[in-house]
């Protein structure tokens, strides 16, 4: 009986413990699907909701006939031999661009030391000393003096549980992503400034030799009329009009000329040069090339992925992201393993003689931060907010660049035609009076108010001409100059 009772406590036992295993086991179980679930709660942040409809149109609203495929240097569609050797010059030597290199080699850094805490870290060390220690006993005095030798290697690693190390080193990347963004957009910026700053120096040239022309055939006209004066056929009064309106001529020449050394100012500023005669030299020219056709412009949705603008806007959404991510996997337990070695001894011969190591690992739970953790998880969710308004921001004045370039030249164009038609008609009108006038059937005053017009018009088709060239300019610029980065 005593036996049996034995056994019977003996299975109870077995069977009480299995059950302490069973509850412990469950509890366990338990434990790590509240803490799986408790963490993915915490990792999991929803999507700005401006980021759902984003507002791209399905197509451009200014109707334009099919156009070119623009080059991969759209200024060599102007055939202009003076804007690109300017522009080689630029993407030479401007501190602007410079700066932008130098800030993607930052970036590149950066990223660099963001994926360097995927890796383990390992320390070494060595080292050599001697000590002497004095000690009394009994009396007596005894001095020892003994050297030491150490050759010691540490390593850790953090395990990447929720993927921290890993968000911060894609945030790295993307970072790094954005700055080539950023040059790609610096150096389309910087060939629209040249060609904008190259045709302004132009136009002032232009200006400058369509006003020479102009006193020119004033000149002639006052020959004219002295002569007239002297056969009684021309008054005093037609003469000093005419005489005025040279000086008024010659007066606006001073402030052309002026506008020419600004323009040629601007340019060489561009340059990266000094500004003045000891500045970059500038070719020489006063003439428009022919514009081609327009470049096929594509569908809004193409610039997404060809503005560097709104590449480098989206990056820097997606960096923020990532950094969101490892925000809130920081307050989640950390898991860290330690192992090092070495060799210590007396004596260089005894050195390899007793190797020493140890294995460690550490489980990191932030239980108390006053906050702090939250704090930056929240900042960081605010970060990747304004980085997603950032984005449509940016997507937005892109879409606007590239409609009202296309409206500025489609206006442009069809304002030329009726200056053009404007300038033949004037010319017309001014032969017909001019010989009304040496029949002495007319006074001179009918023939300067015509004049007067005549010149007007070439001035504003002077300016016309200069704004459709801009217009185009910043059509290019708008479509990212036919540069497409990949991704």
């Amino acid at each position: 009986m005593a036996e049996d009772s034995s056994a019977r406590a003996h299975t109870s036992a077995r069977i009480a413990c299995s059950d302490v295993s069973d509850i412990a086991g469950a509890l366990c179980s338990l434990i790590a699907v509240v803490l799986l679930s408790s963490c993915s709660s915490i990792l999991s942040r929803p999507q700005p909701d401006v980021l759902r409809e984003l507002p791209v149109p399905k197509a451009f609203s200014q109707p334009l006939e099919e156009g070119i495929e623009p080059p991969d240097a759209w200024w060599e569609s102007f055939d202009d031999e003076a804007l690109n050797d300017l522009i080689a010059r630029a993407l030479e030597g401007s501190p602007s661009l410079r700066q932008a290199l130098s800030r993607m080699e930052i970036a590149d850094a950066s990223r660099r030391r963001s994926a360097a805490a995927l890796w383990p870290s390992l320390d070494g060390s060595i080292g050599a000393g001697r000590q002497r220690q004095r000690f009394d006993l009994d009396d007596q005095t005894f001095v020892f003096t003994q050297s030491s030798f150490d050759l010691n290697l540490a390593a850790s690693y953090e395990v990447d549980l929720w993927g921290r190390a890993a968000a911060l080193a894609g945030a790295g990347e993307l970072w790094w992503r954005a700055s080539k963004s950023d040059l790609v957009a610096a150096a389309i910026s910087l060939t629209a400034a040249v060609a904008q700053a190259w045709y302004d120096l132009v136009a002032a040239r232009a200006n400058l030799s369509l006003l020479d022309r102009q006193l020119g055939a004033s000149a002639l006209y006052l020959e004219l009329l002295e002569l007239r004066f002297e056969e009684g056929v021309a008054t005093s009064a037609d003469v000093r009009r005419q005489r005025l309106q040279m000086e008024q001529m010659t007066a606006q020449r001073a402030l052309i000329e002026g506008r020419v050394e600004i323009a040629g100012h601007s340019l060489q500023a561009i340059l990266g040069g000094p500004v003045g005669p000891e500045g970059p030299s500038l070719p020489k020219g006063a003439s428009f090339p022919e514009l081609p056709s327009t470049p096929d412009v594509g569908l809004p949705a193409d610039l997404l992925e060809r503005r560097p603008d709104i590449l480098a806007a989206r990056h820097r959404l997606e960096a923020a992201d990532q950094q969101l991510a490892a925000a809130l996997a920081a307050r989640l337990p950390s898991i860290r393993l330690f192992a090092d070695g070495g060799l210590r001894a007396t004596s260089l011969a005894q050195l390899f003689e007793t190797p020493l190591w140890n294995l460690m690992a550490s489980l990191a739970v932030p239980l108390f931060r006053g906050g702090e953790l939250a704090a930056a998880a929240d900042e960081q969710e605010a970060s990747r907010d304004e980085a997603a308004w950032l984005y449509v921001e940016v997507l937005v004045e892109a879409l606007g660049e590239v409609e009202s370039a296309l409206v500025a030249e489609a206006s442009q164009w069809s304002h030329e035609l009726r200056l053009r038609k404007a300038h033949e008609s004037s010319v017309a009108l001014q032969g017909e009076l001019t010989e009304r006038f040496v029949e002495g059937l007319i006074d001179f005053f009918q023939v300067l108010a015509v004049i007067e017009t005549r010149q007007s018009i070439e001035q504003l088709l002077l300016e016309s001409k200069r704004e459709l060239i801009s217009s185009r300019i910043r059509l290019h610029r708008a479509l990212a100059g036919g540069w497409v980065e990949a991704g």
